[in-house]
């Protein structure tokens, strides 16, 4: 099973910086990165830009939703 780095936060500054610190420990693990967005197509480019390898996108967050919402789909990553 090959490892792999996920990383999400809801906030896309702390996303990027997620990403930069996972792809430093997958260099030394030989571990892959990817990153889970909350956002639009530029967000998922971001993220690939970034240096993650794999983007799933959840889509954009709505008003009315909570971050809390996004846990069961998550949860299926890990």
């Amino acid at each position: 099973m090959t490892k792999e780095f996920i990383a999400f936060s809801e906030k896309p500054t702390l996303l990027a910086e997620l990403i930069a610190n996972a792809t430093q420990l997958a260099k030394a693990e030989g571990a892959s990165v990817s990153a889970i967005v909350l956002g639009n197509q530029a967000a998922v480019d971001q993220a690939f830009s970034r240096g993650a390898q794999r983007v799933y996108l959840l889509g954009e967050k709505s008003d009315d939703r909570l971050i809390d919402d996004y846990v069961p789909t998550l949860t299926q990553f890990v």
